[in-house]
C-alpha cells in the first residue's frame, strides 16, 4: 500500500496523470493527506485541523480583535506566521495573539508585502531571490526580535510567498537553517511535495504540510486563491464548498488524516463564509482534533 501511494504521488505531479486524479477526488485527497501513524501522536480522533494566518500587513493586524473574537466563540487554537518589523511597529497587536492562547510563529524578519488603498497588496520579497546567509539572518534576526519585543520563543517558521520556494533543494535548505536555529518544525511545504520529499517521518523536526484543494493535488487551499486573486477560477461561494467537502472527505479515511489550511485575516474577516466554515467544524468536533503546531509537538 505504501509504494502504490508513492506511485500515486508521483502521478498526480505529472500534468495528464494529474489531471486523473481529479476523477478520483475523494480518494487522492485522502491518499495525499494521511499522516504517518507513528507521528500520530497527540489524539486519538480521525482528524487533526490546523488553521494558521499569515500576518503581512496592518489590514491584517486590524482584523485580530475581531478575529479573537470569532475563534475565540468557536474555541479554535491558531498559528499566526508574523514578520519582525510589524512587530517592532505594532507589538500590542501580537500580544493580543498571545493573550488570547494562539501561537506566534516565524516568518521572516523583513516585510515582503505591500497593501494599498484600493485593495490590491504587491509582494515585496521573495526567499528564492536571497542566499542562504541572508535567509538565515531574516529567520534568526525576527526570532530575536519576537523574544526581546513580547517575550517569546518561537519553535517554528513558514516562508513567505512559499509558493515560489517549492523545489526539494529549497525546502531541505529551510529544514537545515531551522535545525541551526533549534526550531520544531515547518510549515512551508504543499503536502504532495512533503509526501514527494518524505518530511513527515523525521523524528526531531517535522513539516507540517499544507493542505490542497480536494481533486486538485497540486493546489493550496487558502484565501488569496478563493476570494483575492484577480485571476481566480473560483468564487466566494466555493470557499464553503471546498472547505465542506475538505472535512467530509477526511472523515471517511480509515487512516490518521491531517488538515492544514492557511489564512490572511484581512480576506476573511468581514466574510460571512468563513463563520460559516467554523459551524461546520463545530457539528464534526467529535472526530475532528484542534491545536497549535506548537502545542501537538511539545505538549
Amino acid at each position: 500500500m505504501v509504494k502504490y501511494d508513492k506511485f500515486l504521488i508521483k502521478i498526480a505531479r505529472k500534468g495528464v496523470f494529474g489531471k486523473a486524479l481529479r476523477f478520483i477526488p475523494g480518494y487522492s485527497f485522502r491518499m495525499i493527506h494521511y499522516w504517518p501513524e507513528n507521528n500520530f501522536k497527540w489524539t486519538d480522533k480521525k482528524v487533526t485541523f490546523c488553521l494558521s494566518f499569515d500576518c503581512d500587513n496592518k489590514e491584517d493586524e486590524d482584523a485580530f480583535p475581531c478575529l479573537m473574537d470569532i475563534l475565540g466563540y468557536h474555541n479554535i487554537k491558531s498559528s499566526f506566521a508574523v514578520c519582525g518589523q510589524r512587530v517592532e511597529e505594532s507589538p500590542d497587536a501580537y500580544r493580543l495573539l498571545i493573550k488570547s492562547g494562539h501561537e506566534i510563529m516565524n516568518h521572516g524578519y523583513s516585510k515582503h508585502s505591500q497593501a494599498f488603498p484600493d485593495g490590491k497588496v504587491l509582494s515585496t520579497l521573495f526567499y528564492n531571490d536571497l542566499d542562504e546567509k541572508k535567509i538565515f539572518d531574516e529567520i534568526r534576526n525576527n526570532h530575536h526580535i519576537v523574544k526581546d519585543v513580547l517575550g517569546y520563543d518561537m519553535v517554528g517558521f513558514r516562508t513567505p510567498h512559499f509558493g515560489t520556494f517549492q523545489k526539494r533543494e529549497q525546502i531541505l535548505l529551510i529544514h537545515s537553517i531551522l535545525k541551526r536555529v533549534g526550531y520544531l518544525y515547518d510549515s512551508s511545504a504543499l503536502m504532495i511535495t512533503a509526501k514527494g520529499l518524505n518530511l513527515l517521518n523525521a523524528s526531531n523536526f517535522i513539516e507540517f504540510p499544507l493542505t490542497s484543494i480536494v481533486g486538485l493535488p497540486d493546489s493550496v487551499f487558502d484565501s488569496w486563491g478563493f476570494l483575492k486573486a484577480a485571476d481566480r477560477a473560483r468564487r466566494d461561494g466555493d470557499f464553503v464548498k471546498y472547505f465542506k467537502m475538505m472535512i467530509d472527505v477526511a472523515l471517511k479515511s480509515r487512516r490518521p488524516i491531517l488538515l492544514n489550511i492557511y489564512l490572511d485575516p484581512s480576506h476573511i474577516i468581514n466574510f460571512e463564509g468563513f463563520k460559516i466554515t467554523l459551524d461546520y467544524l463545530d457539528m464534526a468536533s467529535d472526530y475532528i482534533f484542534n491545536d497549535t503546531y506548537r502545542n501537538l509537538l511539545i505538549k
